[in-house]
């Protein structure tokens, strides 16, 4: 036979009534601050891995561009050094001591030139030197100077450096078809006024031969003159 008390104490076991919580409250706080503590310490592990793995492509992205930087300074660094050991050619000749062809620095001028060519001469035309020829101007390789000598004929329209681009300078005695005057073209031997005006008038010259081209001249005058000109 069950014991009424036994049926009562059954039926009251899921109800727990405000003083027996309020009781029980000391036991159960212990197991929240663990269960607490757990859940902080699994969100401080996740943080961390999360900082530790985002993004790892623009992470790797920034590495490589500051290697890239520092190849392109070494490069650069690299290029600036071929060229400041780079060597050219040029042709220096009339009233110079040594006159031959040089080699100097690349960034060399004028006056490094005639230095290397031994300098001038004592018959060297050191007035037109210092009027007509630009001892500051830079060299390119392939160029050539001629500086003259006392008394020798020089054209005005004749510049004071030859290029391997194209004529620079001086070039002897040698008129230039591109630039010179009807005047100075009517000096060449079998040149008259009106082929000095023709030669004017068939500008731009590439080469001397072209006055042949185009029918300024003949070739009969041409061979009298052809040592006589330039084209640049």
């Amino acid at each position: 036979m069950t014991n009424p008390q036994d049926v009562h104490k059954s039926g009251d076991a899921g109800n727990v009534s405000p003083l027996q919580f309020t009781t029980q409250l000391p036991r159960l706080m212990p197991l929240g601050v663990a269960a607490l503590g757990i859940l902080l310490i699994g969100v401080g592990i996740f943080w961390e891995y999360f900082k530790t793995h985002q993004n790892p492509s623009s992470k790797n992205s920034s590495q490589k561009l500051v290697v890239g930087e520092e190849g392109m300074v070494a490069s650069v660094a690299g290029v600036k050094n071929q060229v400041k050991g780079r060597t050219i050619f040029v042709d220096v000749s009339g009233a110079v001591e040594k006159p031959q062809v040089v080699e100097v620095p690349y960034d060399s001028r004028v006056k490094d030139v005639l230095i290397a060519a031994g300098g001038l001469t004592p018959k060297a035309d050191r007035n037109y030197v210092s009027k007509s020829i630009n001892l500051a101007q830079k060299v390119q390789d392939g160029t050539k100077i001629y500086v003259p000598a006392q008394g020798e004929m020089v054209s005005v329209s004749a510049p004071q450096v030859s290029g391997n681009s194209g004529q620079l300078g001086i070039q002897g005695n040698l008129i230039n078809i591109n630039e010179a005057s009807e005047s100075e073209l009517d000096s060449l031997p079998g040149v008259g006024p009106v082929t000095a005006q023709k030669i004017i008038s068939g500008r731009p010259y590439q080469e001397v031969s072209e006055l042949v081209s185009k029918k300024i001249v003949n070739q009969s005058v041409f061979d009298k003159i052809r040592d006589k000109v330039a084209a640049y």
